[in-house]
């Protein structure tokens, strides 16, 4: 999946010039997503793992749920977990269950620890899609 940005923004401490590209990488049976983040010229500006679970995927559409954190993996390769103040304020009001709760942090562990092989097997189906 492929978004392109008619704007720029900036988010999560990076900025996306108008013309930016980010492709979406989405797996019914793991827990997180991943999107690729690149400038109008194709440069990488950085990664983006979603925690989730539930991840349905059809013809048309996409649908998940989203369980908070996110992990910004920079084009240098620095790592940022971002939201762990949100996942214990919702996990506070009882709003994550238990299990949604290991889930998050099994999956912050694992992308934390092989985040890089993850992205080269997303280099590797970009690949095989040109």
């Amino acid at each position: 999946m492929i978004f392109r940005h008619r704007r720029g923004r900036s988010t999560g401490g990076f900025h996306f010039p108008r013309g930016s590209r980010t492709y979406g990488f989405f797996w019914r049976r793991r827990s997180y997503s991943l999107y690729r983040m690149t400038g109008p010229g194709g440069r990488l500006i950085a990664h983006r793992f979603d925690v989730l679970e539930d991840c349905r995927i059809s013809e048309s559409e996409v649908s998940y749920v989203d369980l908070v954190l996110d992990i910004w993996v920079a084009a240098d390769g620095a790592v940022q977990v971002e939201d762990e103040d949100e996942v214990a304020g919702h996990a506070a009001r009882g709003l994550l269950s238990k299990a949604q709760q290991r889930r998050i942090e099994r999956t912050r562990d694992l992308l934390v620890r092989r985040h890089a092989a993850i992205l080269r097997e997303a280099e590797r189906l970009l690949e095989a899609r040109s």
